[in-house]
Parts: C-alpha cells; sequence; structure tokens
C-alpha cells in the first residue's frame, strides 16, 4: 500500500519514536503516584519534552505547555475554558468541526466568520470591522487540512493583540511543517497533534496557553499534586492534566520533536512540495480533473485536493485504495464550512498529503492511477 494521508497520521514513524514508546511499556510506572525511582526518572523526561516543545515554540514556560490526547481534547479545554457566555468569536471558514461542533453548540456565544477573496484566501483585513464591544476570541486555522494553505500567523497575532483580542491558533497541520514562533504573542492559546508532521504517537496532542490567559478547568481530577486538596490546582499544567498521564505515548511524541528539530521543519517541508508541487504540474495536463490551488505552493503545507470529474470524492479514494492499493482520504475532512467556500459542500474533495519518506515513484503511480480511472470512466 503506498501512503498518502499524512494529513490524517503520519505513517513512517522515526525508530526513536517507536523504541520510546515500547521502552515505557516495557517498564510501566505512574507519574506522580509513585515514589520509586523509575517514577522519578520518566517526570525528568516528560519534563523534557516539555522543553523540548517549549523550545519548538520559541516560547520561555515549559510548564504551560499542556499534554492532552489529541488536537480536538485541547481545543475543547481552551474554548470551553476560556469563553464566558455571550463573548462573540470571530473565526475562519477552515476551521476544523473541533472549533465549529463546540461552538454552534455553546448557543451563548455568538460568532461571525472572517470572508474570503475570490482566491478563497481568508480575508483578515476584515478582522477589525467584525469586532464587536463583546469579541472576545479570534480562531484561526493556520494551515488548511483540506488545500494545504497557511497564513501570515505572526502577523494575525500582532494585529489581534493591538485589538485587545485574544487569538487561539489550531497548528495541526503546521507544527512540523513551518517554523512557529510564539515568543512575542502575548495572548494566545496554540493547540496540535502530536501524530501528523511531529510524527509522534496517536492520542498525543499539546495546549499551549500564554501566561497571561486563565483557563476554568473543563474537567477535574487526580493530578498527583496537592492531593489533599478538594480543589483543582490552579497552576499549569496540573490545572489542565487530570489523570494518568499518557507516559508511552508523550515520550514516543518527544522523540518525534527531536527528530523535527533536527532534520529542520522547512528542509520536511522541502520535500513534501516538491512532491506535491510534481503531482499538481501533472494532474492539471489531464482531462475531467478539478484541483484545488492556484499552483503556488510558496505559502503551503504538503497537502493537495482534487476531484475527477463529478464522482464523488469517497468513491474515487476507495478505487485508488481497492484497485491501486494506494491510501488516500476522500469526503469532507471535518471542515464543511471550507467545502462549502470551494463549492465541493455535494462532492467532497480526494486529499493527498505525502510524508518525509514519501518518493516521486510513488507519487507517479497515483498519478498513472488518477489517469486510468479518468480515462475509462472507472467511477
Amino acid at each position: 500500500m503506498i501512503y498518502l494521508d499524512n494529513a490524517a497520521t503520519s505513517n513512517q514513524k522515526p525508530y526513536s519514536v517507536k523504541k520510546a514508546v515500547w521502552n515505557a511499556l516495557s517498564h510501566p510506572v505512574n507519574v506522580g503516584r509513585n515514589s520509586g525511582r523509575e517514577s522519578f526518572l520518566y517526570a525528568e523526561k516528560i519534563l523534557g519534552v516539555r522543553e523540548s516543545i517549549a523550545q519548538l515554540l520559541h516560547i520561555e514556560y515549559s510548564e504551560n505547555i499542556v499534554f492532552t490526547s489529541n488536537a480536538s481534547h485541547g481545543l475543547n479545554l481552551a474554548i470551553k475554558g476560556f469563553l464566558k457566555p455571550n463573548d462573540h468569536v470571530i473565526l475562519t471558514l477552515y476551521e476544523h468541526n473541533s472549533v465549529l461542533r463546540q461552538l454552534y453548540q455553546k448557543e451563548k456565544n455568538p460568532i461571525c466568520f472572517l470572508p474570503c477573496y475570490p482566491d478563497h484566501r481568508v480575508n483578515f483585513e476584515q478582522m477589525e470591522q467584525l469586532i464587536l464591544p463583546n469579541t472576545a476570541l479570534l480562531v484561526v486555522n493556520a494551515a488548511s487540512n483540506v488545500t494545504g494553505a497557511t497564513v501570515d500567523y505572526k502577523k494575525i497575532y500582532q494585529k489581534a493583540n493591538q485589538l485587545g483580542l485574544t487569538v487561539l491558533f489550531d497548528f495541526s497541520q503546521a507544527i512540523g511543517n513551518i517554523d512557529i514562533d510564539l515568543s512575542e504573542c502575548k495572548r494566545c492559546m496554540a493547540v496540535f497533534s502530536g501524530h501528523k508532521s511531529l510524527l509522534g504517537p496517536q492520542g498525543t496532542g499539546v495546549l499551549y496557553v500564554s501566561p497571561d490567559i486563565a483557563l476554568s478547568p473543563v474537567l477535574e481530577g487526580g493530578t498527583g499534586s496537592l492531593s489533599n486538596e478538594l480543589f483543582q490546582p490552579d497552576f499549569l499544567p496540573d490545572q489542565l492534566e487530570i489523570g494518568t498521564l499518557n507516559v508511552p505515548g508523550i515520550l514516543g511524541l518527544g522523540k518525534g520533536v527531536e527528530f523535527v528539530k533536527a532534520n529542520k521543519p522547512e528542509a520536511l517541508l522541502h520535500h513534501k512540495l516538491e512532491l506535491i508541487q510534481y503531482t499538481y504540474d501533472a494532474l492539471q495536463n489531464m482531462k475531467h480533473i478539478k484541483v484545488y490551488h492556484n499552483g503556488d505552493f510558496q505559502n503551503s503545507v504538503g497537502i493537495l485536493s482534487f476531484n475527477v470529474s463529478n464522482a464523488h470524492s469517497e468513491l474515487i479514494a476507495r478505487i485508488l485504495s481497492e484497485k491501486y492499493h494506494i491510501s488516500t482520504r476522500g469526503g469532507y475532512h471535518c471542515a464543511p464550512f471550507a467545502h462549502r467556500e470551494l463549492g465541493t459542500e455535494n462532492q467532497g474533495a480526494v486529499r493527498v498529503s505525502p510524508g518525509y519518506k514519501t518518493t516521486k515513484k510513488e507519487m507517479t503511480k497515483l498519478l498513472d492511477a488518477i489517469y486510468k480511472i479518468q480515462k475509462n470512466s472507472e467511477y
């Protein structure tokens, strides 16, 4: 099977990630709930992972790194813990359902969407015009999981901070592909998964909360600290990390972060974008193919979405898998408004996302399969 669904989860993990997970599973202890030597050693290793992630984000306070089970978990902690009734939220049309479903169920919080330019880029110049007296939060997906398009996150948080807005970034597709520097962001939160371009295990994620933001805990429980108190600790990360930590996952994530830092996010992305550019150029020369990109991959991560004629994207993805043994992603990618903006709300899109080990030969096999599908009307 040729695996081209790394935007969902990275498939080929570095050996160091697998080894860290295996070692933690071979000698399991509960961090903070055991007085043995190994418990303290694991606690030190987890602290090291926090510090490594803080360095990746160029931030000073590693205690403000909160481990979560995934990006959706982190987004729930951030949104539910930050918003108060009647707080107004500005967001983009490219947000994930992990954001949208929360806000649509929290009817006490009015929302509005930033408009898009004709080329489907988000028009952040309209931000100031959308601000109301009760506007409290700006939510921004830094890289679309449908088109791969990135935004100038630094410019966004600088403007948001000037306007008195707190910004919540979803870096799930961006982290590990582009350098993230939050050192000058005064009021921001950032969420990302650990199993995509950071190459960590599934079941890992991170929430960063800048020091001048106080979140209300959404969940309460044991933390291993202040165990004689009946109230949740009011300091990070304990305030938001409850129950037994995913020690194997966190230590595996730490090795994934080390791999990304050693190999440089920009170098890893350059390889993916070379493959995406090659694929885009070839698809442009095929009949009955619609590609949802303008061909300028300067501000993009390694994602490309397309459709074959009027066929539903899930059908094309299934043909690619069952007949040609190529794994892609068809459907709506948990981003319904993005598909509405692109005009694919009834069709979805076939998404291709190579990894750091994907080869040009594998992309050529994908192109051969797409050519045969559209030429023979296999759909």
